[in-house]
């Protein structure tokens, strides 16, 4: 396998498939649309909001990296199971806007950037299934943990296109490859990367929504930006729309497109 893929299913003799790299550029791509309403909406809780629903996208499905053997087959159909990579996404952006943190200055202003990216982390954890995460926990066996791990390089390689293409900084692309050579943690302990997320999340992060209702709006403003493009982002796939597809994309088509001012 010389590609990650964020799709990928045999159907019969064919074969549909989306690179992460296709997926994330799809995504950035629907996401940069300048004077949209989910955008000025967005703008109005923070300036820093395409910065959050920026990093969102480049990081929501980092986790399949690590998924790539996992294949299910019901019928004629094979396919990879995805079922639980945002807990180990989340892991990832948790890490980086540590480092981030980390290699700052921490003034007032960078330092409330830092805590508004906590909505980042909201909304890659809660983009499949939000009412249900609990039931999304991975299961990853060693052999799919194994492969992801030799496809790391292949990871930076995408993430360095986004660099060139302006949609990853420079530093920010350091800090991330960085972590991505060391996740030693996946392969000794996943069990306890599943409790630490989930300690971010309800302890930390849910503590900071029900207390401030700003950031309460900018987590699901965010976490609808990022399931909206998500969805339209990616590529078609066998089978009949479902409602569900067709409410994302009538989402999309009233907030996502330009508003004239």
């Amino acid at each position: 396998m010389s590609e990650i893929y964020s799709y990928w299913e045999q159907y019969r003799d064919k074969i549909y498939s989306e690179t992460l790299y296709e997926h994330i550029l799809n995504a950035l791509s629907n996401l940069n649309i300048k004077h949209s309403r989910i955008i000025l909406f967005g703008e109005k809780l923070t300036p820093r909001f395409r910065d959050i629903a920026r990093l969102a996208i480049i990081f929501h499905d980092i986790g399949k990296t690590f998924f790539q053997s996992n294949y299910f087959t019901r019928g004629e159909r094979k396919t990879i199971s995805f079922k639980g990579h945002e807990y180990i996404s989340t892991y990832i952006f948790h890490i980086f806007n540590n480092r981030l943190i980390e290699y700052s200055s921490l003034s007032n202003n960078e330092l409330k950037r830092f805590e508004e990216y906590n909505a980042t982390t909201f909304s890659i954890f809660y983009h499949h299934h939000a009412m249900g995460v609990r039931g999304r926990k991975p299961y990853c066996s060693y052999r799919s943990l194994e492969k992801g791990f030799s496809l790391i390089d292949i990871l930076k390689k995408y993430m360095d296109k986004l660099r060139n293409n302006n949609w990853l900084k420079g530093e920010e692309y350091d800090i991330l490859c960085t972590i991505l050579d060391n996740l030693d943690l996946l392969r000794t302990d996943i069990r306890l990367i599943l409790r630490n997320i989930e300690t971010v999340l309800y302890e930390n992060i849910w503590r900071e929504i029900i207390k401030h209702p700003n950031f309460r709006r900018l987590c699901l403003l965010s976490l609808a930006t990022l399931i909206a493009v998500d969805y339209t982002s990616a590529k078609k796939r066998p089978g009949v729309s479902t409602r569900f597809s067709n409410i994302i994309k009538d989402f999309y088509n009233y907030y996502f497109i330009k508003v004239i001012l």
